[in-house]
């Protein structure tokens, strides 16, 4: 968020000099540029907060639609685990038990 505020206001300063018109005598341009830049900061200034309002609410949508797919991901992950975990075990149980049963088999029939 603050990358994009800098990102804004170094734009403006950079941008302002460009657009300014050239003055006649340095005389009448200073009242001039003073008097032009009251009505145009304000503006500028309520331009600005409002497109930061409207950035922070976006980014805000953003981070909480990601704070909820991450959840969403680690509980994804946690239960795989758990299912591998219970894989696992039922598969000891198993094999356990064909090994009894093999061992049970081989001493009957010798």
């Amino acid at each position: 968020m603050k990358f994009f505020v800098k990102l804004f206001l170094l734009a403006a300063f950079v941008t302002a000099p460009v657009f300014a018109e050239p003055a006649d005598s340095a005389a009448t341009a200073t009242p001039a540029v003073a008097t032009a830049q009251t009505p145009a900061t304000s503006d500028a200034t309520t331009e600005l907060k409002a497109e930061i309002a409207l950035r922070d609410s976006l980014m805000a949508v953003q981070e909480s639609s990601c704070s909820v797919e991450k959840d969403s991901l680690r509980n994804a992950v946690e239960m795989e685990r758990v299912k591998s975990a219970n894989w696992e075990q039922s598969y000891n149980t198993v094999r356990k038990d064909n090994e009894t049963c093999a061992k049970f088999l081989a001493t009957t029939y010798d």
